[in-house]
């Protein structure tokens, strides 16, 4: 068995991609990450996906941030609701995305063929690092959601800044049957210095703290999900794995790694397909 790498303190899932997120008590996680996260977005008529930044698939709509969403009751079966900018869920979704963007072509959409996820589907953060950002710019209001990880896991007293770039290519049990991969360090996009709900645009600049971790499947998206061993054999995961606060976070394999990236990391993992094969460097 491993050494323990911290407790889950704070679980997020963004149910429309860009805005801002739910806080949750627990969360089921299957092989596409946290069941409902980032599910809908808002997408254009030429099947681009409402982001802070414009890419292929992404593009850049100001504002998204300043509302959020949210499963009604937590179910992940129901269109998530929107709250306006004041907190005040409205009544469609798609409709008010139209006036306040005002743009006639988007529409709320669900995933379909092309993933909504910017890289990998779940992201970790630890305290570790972000007290160490927060004391690196003094006077910037560094707050947690600015990163908009998954998963915010407190690390023990005298855990150093950074300590996830020995994480990489290791693997970590969540609780009793969850397990993550971490794959990678990856940017954190401008969504960082935008505006949020109760969340003014920070003095200065976040940009020191922009650089953010992943971890999971090398290889995504593909229509077959790639295991553990990089087979690329189906994976017939049917029942999400639990996940909830306070959950211990285990560290299976220590594999130290020479990647050194200045600035902020925020793991993003991937779920590895269950059933979960014991692997065979585990203890």
């Amino acid at each position: 068995m491993g050494s323990a790498l911290g407790t889950i303190e704070r679980i997020w899932r963004y149910p429309i991609k860009s805005t801002g997120g739910e806080v949750l008590d627990e969360a089921a996680v299957d092989a596409r990450g946290l069941v409902g996260d980032r599910l809908y977005a808002v997408r254009d008529a030429e099947g681009k996906f409402g982001s802070g930044k414009n890419t292929r698939r992404f593009r850049r709509m100001p504002g998204l941030l300043r509302l959020r969403s949210r499963y009604p009751g937590g179910a992940t079966t129901r269109l998530p609701e929107l709250l306006d900018p004041d907190g005040e869920p409205v009544p469609d979704p798609t409709a008010y995305m139209r006036r306040y963007l005002n743009r006639g072509d988007v529409e709320v959409a669900r995933e379909e063929a092309v993933s909504h996820f910017d890289q990998l589907p779940v992201s970790l953060l630890t305290t570790a690092t972000l007290d160490w950002v927060r004391a690196a710019v003094p006077g910037v209001p560094v707050d947690e959601r600015r990163f908009r990880p998954n998963l915010l896991v407190r690390t023990p007293p005298g855990t150093p800044a950074f300590v996830e770039d020995e994480w990489f290519g290791s693997t970590a049990r969540v609780g009793d049957t969850l397990r993550l991969r971490f794959e990678r360090s990856s940017e954190r996009c401008a969504m960082t210095n935008e505006a949020q709900q109760d969340l003014p645009p920070p003095r200065g600049s976040c940009a020191p703290s922009r650089r953010h971790t992943t971890c999971g499947w090398t290889h995504w998206p593909r229509s077959r999900n790639r295991d553990a061993y990089g087979s690329g054999t189906p994976s017939n995961c049917s029942e999400p794995r639990p996940m909830s606060s306070a959950s211990a976070v285990v560290g299976l394999r220590h594999q130290p790694s020479r990647h050194l990236v200045i600035g902020l990391r925020c793991l993003v993992c991937r779920p590895l397909p269950c059933p979960v094969r014991p692997p065979p460097y585990a203890a």
